[in-house]
């Protein structure tokens, strides 16, 4: 078996695993979405609705990845590893099965569980690999995830048109049945650590404001933004979210420390994480509608489903470009330089995507700087957070990072499709203005990451930066490099 880089010769096979999990979870991240027309059109759903795809798995996420590094830490990653596969599994053979909108829904939320894989396998790459090499592997975890998200637009496009949307998922079933066969052959487990409950209580308390937040915004056009549903639920989302701030305050171990976000290198790294994660689907789920829709729409490119994957793929593969290089630049660079030039270059994407999305080569020319940004931002904010703690906590403060950026995922999705619903239709098709507005949406959020990654300060002599992991029972670096 050829090597692995700088693992060792025993974690060889370990680290293919690690690689071929990541891959899983590009795939089951991003195949969805260049079939997502050909789903609202045999549901007959419409945009916001079909949306909720890529959202539900992006809210389930959002609790699931910080409970999964914290359990990993607790009672072993690999353990936890097995039962994140298990979910990709039962996830995508509930969706093979569904034959309603709901139904794909539903199992799209419990795919989104499983990517608590995700800070599982960053911690145990972090773990195993030699002294100073960590951020080039983990930047490659995050590219091969990339990969995965090139390989899933491609494919699902392919199987959409040549057999059915039911076999998108039942490839994600076989492919989840290997990989958790591979970890139960060849992943050791990790030793456990800490005894601190994972935060149960602020997972569904941040997510139920979410679904709060974005119910009323996705339905708003059709219900009335003055009804009482919409405002009754917008004023519950307001006090679910006062909930979960209140009771992260007083946990022992909060899924986000409040207190440590009060602070300006935590709130600007996390803010320029959730910006980035705002922005991240915004294009992904765009493009897919403007190429599907029929010439005759005025803007629409007319291409098949196949066709509209490989007009996504050079986005994806820009992402594992960029992911790749983080790695290899951090130690020279320092990451806070990289999120800024990621989030300048996704900035720039997104401006020719509003101005500029006549035809299919400027479409793929504007998605390659979203998607290069994209990359480098993230392998550089998730290699930050790795660094500042010990081995024993790797995976729960990976998940850190994750969480604002799911968060942020899960709101310009959602809040992006309604600004296309909101600006109604023309001659029987979506108005074009509305894809603009959220192309526009793309690139206010990329300017909001670079302002936050220009607060971020290069070092931090903050003593509750430097204590708060003390008090978690872990040892902070002796500076927090940006």
């Amino acid at each position: 078996m050829p090597s692995f880089g700088p693992f060792v010769r025993s974690d060889r096979a370990a680290a293919w695993v690690l690689a071929i999990g990541a891959l899983d979870l590009g795939l089951e991240q991003f195949i969805i979405l260049p079939i997502l027309p050909a789903i609202q059109s045999s549901e007959g759903a419409s945009i916001t609705a079909t949306t909720w795809l890529v959202t539900a798995f992006l809210l389930a996420a959002v609790a699931a990845a910080p409970i999964f590094g914290r359990l990993g830490d607790m009672y072993g990653k690999r353990r936890l590893l097995l039962v994140a596969v298990a979910l990709f599994v039962v996830g995508s053979l509930i969706c093979a099965m569904s034959d309603s909108i709901t139904g794909l829904i539903a199992g799209r939320a419990v795919q989104g569980m499983g990517a608590g894989l995700g800070p599982l396998a960053i911690g145990i790459a972090r773990d195993r690999a030699p002294r100073g090499r960590a951020p080039v592997w983990i930047g490659l975890l995050i590219a091969v995830a990339g990969a995965g998200a090139a390989v899933g637009l491609f494919l699902g496009g392919i199987l959409a048109d040549h057999a059915s949307i039911a076999a998108v998922f039942w490839v994600l079933v076989g492919l989840g049945v290997v990989v958790f066969a591979c970890v139960v052959v060849f992943v050791p487990e990790t030793p456990a650590h800490g005894t601190t409950r994972p935060d149960w209580i602020g997972g569904v308390l941040l997510a139920a404001a979410l679904v709060a937040f974005l119910v009323p915004v996705s339905e708003a056009n059709m219900w009335g933004w003055a009804s009482p549903a919409v405002l009754s639920l917008m004023a519950l989302s307001v006090l679910l979210l006062l909930a979960f701030v209140a009771f992260e305050r007083r946990c022992v171990a909060p899924m986000v420390d409040m207190r440590l976000l009060s602070r300006r290198p935590a709130w600007s790294a996390n803010l320029a994480a959730f910006a980035i994660g705002f922005a991240f689907f915004i294009a992904g789920v765009m493009i897919p509608r403007i190429s599907t829709l029929p010439t005759e729409s005025g803007y629409g490119f007319g291409l098949t489903y196949a066709e509209t994957g490989l007009v996504l793929v050079p986005g994806a593969l820009a992402i594992v470009v960029g992911a790749w290089s983080a790695g290899l630049l951090i130690p020279r660079i320092g990451a806070r330089i990289l999120v800024g030039c990621g989030a300048l270059s996704a900035a720039m994407g997104y401006a020719l995507l509003a101005f500029e999305h006549a035809s299919v080569a400027a479409v793929v020319i504007g998605n390659i700087p979203v998607g290069l940004g994209i990359g480098l931002a993230v392998a550089s904010l998730t290699n930050l957070v790795v660094h500042s703690v010990d081995d024993t906590n790797s995976s729960a403060f990976a998940s850190t990072t994750a969480v604002s950026r799911s968060v942020g995922a899960a709101l310009g999705t959602q809040i992006a499709a309604a600004i296309v619903i909101s600006a109604g239709v023309v001659d029987g098709y979506p108005a074009e203005r509305g894809f603009i507005g959220a192309f526009v949406l793309g690139l206010i959020a990329t300017l909001v990451a670079l302002a936050a990654t220009v607060a971020v300060p290069a070092r931090s002599r903050d003593p509750l930066i430097s204590r708060a992991p003390v008090e978690a029972g872990v040892q902070a670096p002796a500076s927090y490099r940006a």
